[in-house]
């Protein structure tokens, strides 16, 4: 039946409601390998790559195809879908496909479910019936369809799919519809007439890309990768769809081995102790120390002091009986004393603890019970107090009968070795439970022994201290530069909520480094970071390309760096020089020494280059697990199958490799939500918000509180540009598809920032009562 007016089309017929059913929470895109985003005004252009399916292949697909009762055109269509699934993380794949020669004239919508599980036969099978169901509701006209699930205008993108199969003879030039936008991708296969002859040929075709989208590497790729694959199917069809080899040949290396050599062999593997005994004696009289107040002095503190200091505090903590793998919490406000007493249980051999002093008592009490610490160390001035544990104030202690040389083992409980626990940090992750990551000793000098030899770090360098000593940061700050001879630079506390206190430190103190999350860096920025260190590092949270160009702006003189590192994999491990062409999330770089990184799909196999999955971290500087909890520590570090015997961490950040060989961050896989079918990061609308020039920040979420999942964006607005959020939202409906535009914009003076300097997103107003510009 064919319908050249839809409007004869009977809304209650059973081709109607088959199309009604197929268009049903369609997605609007599919989340491809891009080396570009959709621009707002597109160029349409178009190119074209060759595919050429080797003759012996071509041959085993017709077997196949004959063999599972289906067309070579539904044999290549279903490889097509499979291909797609795993290029775009998405198991729902739309296509527009058509057969030459068997009377189509128009592309048909397929509709392809995709499971991993499935072997390619079944899914062959299946989809044979799919095309039966397509031919057998073949009365509705294109256009029909495109009014029927109202698919945006041709000025946009094809309609309704972005992904062409063509198949036959006599193919021409190009078939893109005249009347709609080309497709991003176009695959056309020319089967000749002599294709049944007995001697194999090759079947040959080509892929036309948008140029918009594409460069002519990437679509050179897309196209080995599917002559690759339909080989990989006709070796073994029933191979489960999702264990397809999708890598071609020389990939694997590339992304398991080649991205990761970053092995570093020592002589020596010392431990904090030994590294911090070592530099108080390099030069005793420098200036190791000092304790900003804030206009109302300093105090500061010689290595011969502080060594002194510590050593004298170790051996009351060994008389305590803190040893190694015995954990001893401290709580101060940021201090000299907190600095020794941390410094003290190291020397000891014990772990230390953080406590935030400023936290709710809850959460304190929820931490010291599973840290079930020997003691408390803390002082008068922050008068600290719990009865879980001996608390001891260490200014109330006289140690002057204390001998003052290095401690060793000798002295020690037992041999402090490099495997044993240095700390213990508490973090709160999704579930909002404590829960302590255990790092030793050896993963925290690796870290430190790449830092300082990549940066030069040596007794020249002044580093601020600004991190609460909770917040994993904080170990690189306390270490770093003491271990290295030079000075560390207490900010007063509480002072790291100052941008212009913190501005005026910098310049006061010639620091050297300094390590921000892109809030704080936001906030320096805004009032005129008119003092950076000569080395800027941003870390734990998605750094924006109008963040970075706004820094690069302001602060040209300095070098500027992005860094990545999970608390349970110390600290940092991958890193980005910022330059200053960058994408719309700058890249997170590449691994440091004797760390390796691994992005990897739902079945654990090497995502290719460009491809969205979830980021795996192995090496030294994996943290040995939580404290007391076996079972979350199984959950969350895993066998790592490139290294028999090895762990590696499951960090449920999504990442994708870049073709500079790099990471790109593509946000959190517990922050993810389905908008009308559509799997949305809330993470790359906020990278889209903060690319317009009205907007100076933006936090989108998910919530459920309605029938269906939306998303509520919380934006700040640059006060000379008159925006509303209307004005956002129009502004952001021209850039991305019309799932990923918030369906309520919140209008911010500042977004809230929690002690760590990070976006509090407990403290966002309720966005239904909050008002809405």
């Amino acid at each position: 039946m064919a319908l050249d007016d839809h409007d004869a089309l009977d809304p209650h017929s059973a081709v109607s409601g088959y199309w009604r059913r197929m268009l049903s929470a369609l997605p609007d895109q599919l989340n491809l390998p891009f080396d570009r985003p959709r621009p707002v005004d597109p160029s349409h252009r178009i190119d074209w790559v060759a595919i050429s399916v080797p003759a012996d292949t071509h041959r085993l697909m017709s077997s196949w195809a004959l063999a599972g009762e289906v067309s070579l055109f539904t044999f290549v269509r279903t490889a097509l879908a499979a291909l797609l699934a795993r290029l775009s993380d998405s198991v729902d794949i739309p296509m527009g496909a058509r057969a030459c020669g068997s009377g189509q004239q128009a592309m048909s919508l397929y509709r392809t479910d995709v499971a991993a599980a499935e072997p390619f036969s079944a899914l062959l099978v299946r989809e044979g019936r799919h095309e039966m169901d397509v031919l057998t509701h073949a009365g509705a006209s294109f256009e029909w369809l495109v009014d029927l699930h109202g698919a945006s205008g041709p000025h946009d993108r094809h309609p309704l799919f972005q992904i062409g199969l063509t198949f036959g003879p006599a193919v021409a030039a190009s078939t893109s519809d005249q009347m709609y936008p080309p497709l991003d991708l176009h695959f056309i296969f020319e089967q000749g007439p002599d294709s049944g002859s007995r001697t194999p040929i090759p079947l040959h075709g080509r892929l036309e890309y948008s140029v918009d989208l594409f460069d002519t590497v990437t679509a050179d790729t897309i196209a080995r990768r599917v002559v690759h694959l339909l080989a990989v199917i006709v070796a073994d069809p029933e191979t489960p769809v999702g264990e397809l080899d999708v890598l071609l040949p020389a990939e694997h290396d590339e992304l398991i081995v080649r991205r990761n050599a970053t092995a570093r062999d020592f002589e020596v593997d010392p431990t904090l102790a030994e590294l911090l005994d070592a530099a108080c004696a390099l030069d005793p009289g420098a200036i190791a120390l000092i304790a900003d107040a804030a206009g109302a002095g300093r105090i500061e503190m010689s290595y011969r002091a502080l060594g002194a200091a510590v050593n004298r505090l170790a051996r009351f903590l060994i008389a305590q009986g803190i040893g190694p793998e015995t954990l001893c919490a401290v709580a101060f406000v940021r201090s000299i004393d907190l600095v020794v007493a941390q410094y003290a249980i190291v020397v000891a051999g014990g772990t230390y603890v953080p406590i935030d002093p400023d936290a709710p008592r809850s959460h304190t009490e929820e931490v010291l019970s599973c840290a079930q610490p020997r003691c408390v160390l803390t002082n008068t001035e922050t008068g600290f107090y719990t009865d879980r544990a001996p608390t001891i104030r260490i200014d109330d202690l006289s140690l002057s009968h204390l001998a003052i040389g290095s401690v060793d083992d000798t002295e020690r409980i037992t041999t402090l070795r490099p495997s044993n626990s240095v700390y213990a940090v508490f973090t709160s992750g999704s579930t909002g439970r404590p829960k302590g990551v255990l790092v030793s000793h050896a993963a925290v000098v690796n870290h430190l022994r790449w830092k300082t030899a990549e940066f030069g770090i040596d007794a020249d360098d002044t580093i601020i201290s600004k991190a609460a000593a909770t917040f994993d940061l904080s170990v690189w700050e306390f270490w770093a530069v003491t271990i290295s001879g030079g000075c560390l630079v207490l900010c007063a506390p509480r002072g790291q909520r100052d941008p212009q206190y913190l501005d005026a430190l910098i310049a006061d103190y010639r620091v050297s480094l300094l390590h921000v999350v892109p809030s704080l860096l936001d906030a320096l920025l805004s009032a005129g970071f008119t003092h950076a260190p000569a080395r800027v590092f941003t870390v734990g949270e998605a750094l924006t390309s109008s963040l970075a160009q706004r820094f690069l702006e302001q602060c040209p003189d300095s070098e500027f760096f992005n860094v990545y590192g999970p608390t349970e994999t110390t600290v940092i491990v991958t890193l980005h020089r910022v330059r200053g062409s960058e994408r719309s999330v700058v890249s997170i770089g590449a691994p440091t020494w004797n760390c390796y990184v691994y992005v990897l799909d739902s079945r654990m196999h090497p995502a290719p280059v460009g491809v969205t999955g979830e980021l795996y971290i192995a090496g030294t500087q994996l943290a040995r697990g939580y404290l007391r909890r076996p079972d979350l520590t199984c959950e969350r570090f895993v066998a790592n199958p490139f290294s028999p015997g090895a762990r590696m961490y499951r960090t449920g950040d999504l990442a994708a490799w870049n073709a500079d060989g790099e990471l790109d961050f593509r946000g959190r896989a517990d922050f993810q939500v389905k908008i009308r079918g559509f799997r949305v990061e809330p993470a790359e609308v906020e990278a889209a918000l903060t690319a317009l020039p009205a907007v100076t920040g933006a936090v989108v979420i998910a919530t459920s509180n309605t029938h269906a999942p939306r998303l509520i964006a919380y934006v700040t607005l640059d006060p000379l540009a008159g925006a509303t959020g209307r004005s956002v939202r129009t502004s952001l409906s021209g850039i991305v598809p019309a799932y990923m535009v918030p369906a309520r914009f919140v209008i911010l003076e500042a977004l809230p920032l929690n002690a760590n300097g990070k976006i509090d997103r407990s403290a966002l107003p309720d966005a239904e009562r909050a008002t809405d510009p």
